[in-house]
């Protein structure tokens, strides 16, 4: 019944503590357990939808051996690339918020997956610690819907551009109501001044811009 009555507008399931997110909770959203904060989709949603549609651009054109991905969440994005997109290649995760990666592994089965590895920590902090370069970045950096102010400085996109491999690209997850022209101009110029082809998909789901960056 609930899964039919979720069809109609999401029903919670369970609320989660967070010192990081408000209103952290689990839902069934059209017959779908899904991850919310407030009415915020997080992950397995529309989130995940939308970070597909950014795949299915950058995928055909990259092989990708290694991927970084900077915000976990429940883990869709891992879902989508294992599952729909049938990529095999070992996955680091970054996930500043503890009780998110438990969330992943003990609610949304996360584990299932192989070659995943997660790492507790900023995205800032994680790549000044790690020299590791990929071939697939992921960026879906969210306090709601606010990418964190350290995560739009030329700085933060200098430490994207040198974990790269040479022809590497970046999935840039953005929220066009809170990502500014500003930013958009940092982010892109950035990367034009080292020779990088910026493709913007724009309102996809409504809601959001992916910059597509490759080098």
């Amino acid at each position: 019944m609930k899964r039919w009555l979720s069809y109609l507008g999401p029903i919670r399931l369970k609320t989660v503590d967070s010192s990081l997110h408000k209103d952290l909770h689990i839902a069934l959203d059209s017959g779908k357990k899904v991850l919310h904060a407030g009415t915020v989709n997080y992950s397995y949603g529309p989130l995940q939808h939308i970070l597909e549609e950014g795949l299915r651009h950058t995928l055909p054109t990259a092989s990708p051996q290694s991927i970084l991905l900077l915000g976990l969440g429940a883990g869709s994005v891992v879902e989508s690339l294992r599952e729909k997109f049938r990529v095999s290649a070992p996955i680091t995760a970054v996930e500043i918020d503890p009780q998110m990666a438990e969330i992943a592994r003990n609610e949304f089965d996360l584990g299932r997956f192989p070659n995943v590895s997660i790492h507790i920590d900023s995205a800032e902090n994680f790549l000044s610690a790690h020299p590791t370069r990929y071939d697939l970045i992921i960026v879906d950096l969210f306090f709601n819907q606010h990418i964190p102010a350290s995560c739009l400085t030329s700085s933060f996109f200098e430490q994207l551009f040198h974990h790269l491999q040479p022809k590497g690209s970046i999935l840039f997850n953005t929220f066009r109501e809170t990502f500014s022209e500003a930013n958009k101009i940092a982010l892109t110029s950035y990367f034009e001044n080292k020779n990088g082809k910026i493709t913007v998909l724009e309102k996809v789901g409504s809601t959001n811009d992916l910059f597509l960056i490759s080098l």
